[in-house]
């Protein structure tokens, strides 16, 4: 803030009056209020921006090896699961293939 007594003694080489001091002192008051008016800054908050998102963290050695032996565990359990719908559909041919052999009138 300015100091309006030494600016106004160095301006006209003279101490101001009371008059004066008082006008001087309205016109810096009204200065400020205007300055709080076009800066949108102070007057109107921005909105909220959201947030970016968090840059993903590396994975440790630890938890790569962890995932992987996840995914080895599904690969293992799909692997039984479909070994055991082998046996069950080699267990079904041979059925039929002895139905059809007793049709033929073949011995099974």
């Amino acid at each position: 803030m300015v100091n309006l007594t030494d600016t106004f003694t160095k301006t006209f080489g003279r101490p101001p009056t009371q008059s004066e001091l008082g006008k001087l002192m309205k016109l810096q008051a009204e200065q400020e209020q205007r300055k709080k008016l076009n800066n949108p800054k102070i007057a109107v908050p921005e909105p909220n921006k959201p947030k970016p998102a968090p840059k993903p963290k590396q994975p440790t050695r630890a938890d790569l090896i962890n995932s992987l032996n996840a995914k080895v565990a599904k690969q293992r359990n799909e692997i039984a699961r479909l070994t055991r719908l082998v046996g069950q559909l080699n267990a079904e041919k041979a059925k039929l293939l002895s139905d059809l052999k007793w049709i033929r009138g073949e011995k099974p």
